[in-house]
């Protein structure tokens, strides 16, 4: 719009209400944001591109994944939902893909990192695949960090007071299951960062 402009030495309710008015005419009604939820985003979006493979703007962020049965589980991991539980001694994060994208139908993922005391105890990554229905398929990959410590355990970063995990290129390898039969035939590398409550939506739930 011609001649339309903003003034910023206004109040910030003044602004945003001209703001809100050239929006209206011009930009399809966005609006503006809080700064700590700007800052929030900004923050995550740089942690995304700078400490792992994964560039995507999934709100609870992402992994990619390299190695064996990335053509069957996938090469790019988004979690759907994110949950936690946490006692006086150890915490459970536990991050979900399921059903609700077209791309996942049929399939049901996770990855869950634990920590027992001051300890990181394991990270894991299951992949059910229901697609052959009936016949259930599993992917399972694990590290255990304690009390025996894998070498790239050094690559796990679980930042709780920021509620983030990220992972710099960790190998886990396939590992037994007592309720399925583990269909991965070699380890896997994942990158990226994982959040948690801080971008929390209602899907999010948080026991203590």
């Amino acid at each position: 719009m011609t001649g339309q402009s903003l003034d910023f030495s206004v109040t910030i309710a003044d602004f945003e209400a001209a703001f809100n008015i050239v929006s209206d005419a011009v930009l399809g009604g966005i609006r503006l944001v809080a700064v700590d939820t700007a800052r929030t985003h900004f923050r995550n979006t740089l942690d995304r591109i700078s400490r792992g493979g994964y560039t995507g703007n999934n709100i609870y962020g992402g992994v990619t994944l390299a190695g064996a049965d990335v053509d069957k589980i996938g090469s790019i991991y988004e979690p759907e939902i994110v949950s936690a539980y946490q006692t006086d001694i150890s915490l459970s994060v536990s991050w979900t893909a399921g059903n609700s994208r077209p791309e996942n139908v049929g399939r049901l993922a996770g990855v869950a990192v634990t920590r027992i005391g001051g300890n990181l105890q394991q990270l894991q990554l299951s992949v059910q695949d229901y697609r052959n229905n009936p016949e259930l398929i599993s992917y399972i990959y694990l590290i255990q960090c304690y009390p025996i410590r894998a070498q790239d355990c050094a690559k796990i970063e679980l930042d709780e007071a920021n509620k983030r995990l990220t992972l710099n290129g960790v190998t886990l390898q396939p590992t037994d299951s007592v309720v399925a039969t583990n269909s991965a035939t070699g380890p896997i590398v994942m990158s990226g960062v994982l959040f948690g409550n801080n971008d929390c939506r209602s899907q999010c739930q948080e026991s203590s």
